[in-house]
C-alpha cells in the first residue's frame, strides 16, 4: 500500500491554548442551546487501516482519560484474485 501525505490540517502544530478554545466553544454552545450542564460526547477514530505510532498514541491519551473511544478499522486491500480476497475473506 502506498504511502500516503497526511494533509496540513493534520501536520500543523496545534495552538497552544487549544485546551481553553475547546472549552469556551463547548460552554458557550451549550449554553446557547439550553443543554445540560454536562453532556455525553462520543469520539471515533474512523479509517484506523495500519496501526503506527499515531495510533498508540490516540489510544494511549484516552486510555489516561479514560474515555471511551470506537474505532472504525479498515481491513487493507489486496490485489483481485489474490489469497485472501473476495466476500468470503474472514473477519
Amino acid at each position: 500500500m502506498p504511502a500516503t501525505t497526511p494533509s496540513a490540517l493534520w501536520r500543523a502544530p496545534l495552538p497552544p491554548d487549544l485546551d481553553a478554545r475547546l472549552a469556551r466553544w463547548l460552554t458557550d454552545g451549550l449554553t446557547a442551546a439550553g443543554a445540560p450542564r454536562h453532556v455525553a460526547v462520543f469520539c471515533r477514530a474512523d479509517d484506523v487501516g495500519v496501526p503506527g505510532r499515531s495510533f498508540e498514541r490516540l489510544v494511549e491519551i484516552f486510555e489516561r482519560h479514560r474515555a471511551p473511544l470506537g474505532l472504525a478499522g479498515i481491513r487493507p486491500r489486496t490485489p483481485a484474485g489474490a489469497a485472501g480476497s473476495g466476500p468470503a475473506a474472514g473477519p
